[in-house]
């Protein structure tokens, strides 16, 4: 996935408001704005996984850019990275990871990244996640969202994602037409991992569903942490990505009461 910043836009009002924030605000003098730019510095995130990239990106707004290290299409579980990818991460801020053993490559970067002391933070989304036993990820899941797969088809709970319709293009995804009766981004990420499923239980210890991220209230957990990561690195954005973070659970809220209204 390539840059997936600034898509302050698709969460519709603070998105926006972060990115007056970090630009001066659309209202002011140019020569404020271009003094309160030049007081704040542009970070820039790396991303393991597409989810943990969505996420990044949500939380990002227009304060920073984050990006998604595997392309599109290759999802990341049994792809390697080529010889440039550390170079990459070792020019960021910041690198999104999942846990461990769930991309054995990014256990081996990180493991890189802290020997030599790097100049980049790191963050472990599913660090304070409680994961679900292998196999009660499909049970909580059908018990939670219950008409979860039927519904997001038929575009109902699309106001989650309502982004997608705002964004103008500038999301990586642009193409998937979501609001149009194809697949919302929730269910993109269930049906893309839905492939990758058994192997990623094998990759990690415990017996455990690494698949956190189908269940809103989790999502919530990880987007804390990436947000945690976001103001380790700063750059005077701060306020942006708090009040990015806020703006996103907020919508991971609404879905899981839509998700609960239905059971």
């Amino acid at each position: 996935m390539a840059g997936v910043g600034g898509v302050a836009g698709c969460l519709g009002g603070s998105g926006t408001g972060s990115g007056n924030e970090s630009g001066g605000g659309g209202n002011g003098s140019n020569t404020s704005s271009a003094a309160s730019s030049t007081s704040k510095e542009q970070k820039t995130a790396q991303a393991s996984f597409f989810v943990f990239g969505d996420f990044a990106s949500y939380v990002a707004g227009d304060a920073a850019t984050a990006n998604t290290l595997v392309p599109v299409g290759q999802h990341g579980h049994g792809w390697e990275p080529g010889p440039k990818l550390q170079g990459t991460v070792l020019d960021s801020d910041l690198f999104v990871s999942g846990m461990e053993g769930f991309q054995p490559w990014a256990d081996d970067l990180v493991s890189s990244l802290q020997a030599d002391n790097a100049d980049v933070a790191v963050v472990t989304v599913g660090s304070n996640v409680e994961l679900l036993e292998a196999g009660e990820g499909h049970h909580h899941h059908d018990r939670e969202g219950g008409q979860h797969h039927e519904n997001e088809s038929a575009g109902n709970e699309s106001d989650h994602h309502e982004h997608h319709k705002n964004e103008g293009g500038q999301h990586d995804h642009q193409g998937e037409d979501e609001h149009n009766g194809n697949e919302s981004e929730h269910e993109r990420h269930e049906n893309e991992s839905e492939g990758e499923h058994h192997d990623h239980e094998h990759d990690l210890s415990g017996g455990v569903d690494p698949h956190f991220w189908l269940d809103p209230l989790r999502a919530k957990t990880a987007v804390g942490t990436i947000e945690q990561g976001f103001t380790e690195i700063g750059g005077g954005n701060e306020d942006a990505f708090s009040n990015n973070a806020d703006e996103y659970r907020s919508r991971l809220d609404d879905l899981h009461g839509s998700f609960q209204s239905k059971l």
